[in-house]
């Protein structure tokens, strides 16, 4: 049995059934979707030497959230509704707003982001299918989404970037 993968020859010996086989072709597949996303904060990619676009901005208020402080590293962890962000010191930004700043600033219901990182993804996918002629495979990563976290303390807020890294599906 002989496989190409990426202009690569591979050959599988005999001896090797074919549900190891498969499992060899899931993993290379799986390997190639995770490396082919980016990791810039400001834009995303459906696919590799694809076009960026902006990541929609969403904000959400510390209502309920379970916030865990990592000491050693200085990252934070929130947790709305089964849902858990982080926010790392060394990649996010933070900042402090007054009150009158977020005036104009609309939160989101974090059951509402699956919704809209469907939305978006569909919407961007039709155009890529439309310029291409092919549809994307939808990532596997939560990084279509620029989020925010803000925590009220007194007069002012503290504003997480935060990664979206686990979502209860």
């Amino acid at each position: 049995m002989i496989i190409f993968v990426m202009g690569q020859k591979i050959v599988i010996k005999k001896n090797i059934n074919m549900k190891n086989g498969i499992v060899f072709i899931l993993l290379i597949f799986t390997t190639c979707l995770l490396f082919s996303q980016n990791d810039n904060t400001d834009s995303y990619k459906l696919f590799k030497d694809g076009k960026n676009y902006p990541r929609p901005i969403i904000y959400l208020l510390d209502d309920k959230a379970n916030i865990v402080d990592e000491i050693e590293t200085g990252n934070k962890l929130f947790i709305f509704k089964k849902e858990i962000f982080r926010h790392s010191a060394e990649k996010h930004n933070y900042e402090l707003l007054s009150k009158s700043k977020i005036k104009n600033i609309e939160f989101v219901d974090v059951s509402k982001l699956l919704e809209i990182e469907h939305t978006e993804f569909l919407r961007k996918s039709e155009e890529i299918e439309a310029e291409n002629g092919f549809k994307p495979a939808a990532p596997i990563k939560h990084k279509i989404l620029k989020t925010f976290v803000l925590l009220s303390e007194n007069d002012t807020y503290q504003v997480y970037e935060v990664d979206w890294e686990f979502s209860r599906f």
